[in-house]
């Protein structure tokens, strides 16, 4: 009885200690307000959303032109994706967009994620391509 009293009181508080809300822009981290005005000069914050969780604290923000981007807690990019016109050249590294250009040159970038391992690139034939942290190809991904 006591075990199913803390489990039913653990479910209650899980919830509670995660918390995503919409934000304005400018409370979002400073180098991410930056990489926006960069790469996204064009385009506007349609919204921003802080993803507070228990061992988390990240940012979503969706822009007018489709895009997608996902910032870590002190504001550096993890993720963009813009599945309608790709991402912008400026975001992605030069060595991945050379390798790209040289053996999908018809094809767009959608989606570029960034680890402390290296980069996944989403082509826009569903393609996934693996690249370790210095934009060097390691592989094609299932």
């Amino acid at each position: 009885m006591m075990f199913l009293m803390l489990a039913i009181a653990s479910f209650a508080i899980i919830p509670a200690c995660a918390d995503n809300f919409e934000i304005p822009t400018r409370k979002l981290p400073t180098a991410a307000q930056e990489f926006l005005n960069t790469h996204f000069s064009g385009s506007s914050v349609v919204k921003a959303v802080h993803d507070r969780e228990i061992n988390d604290n990240d940012y979503t923000v969706l822009l007018s032109d489709g895009s997608k981007v996902e910032f870590n807690s002190k504001g550096k990019w993890e993720s963009v994706e813009n599945k309608k016109s790709g991402v912008p050249a400026s975001v992605i590294p030069a060595k991945i967009k050379e390798y790209v250009a040289t053996n999908y040159p018809s094809l767009l970038i959608v989606k570029i994620e960034k680890s402390m391992y290296g980069y996944e690139v989403e082509l826009s034939n569903d393609l996934d391509l693996k690249f370790d942290a210095n934009g060097n190809f390691q592989r094609i991904d299932d």
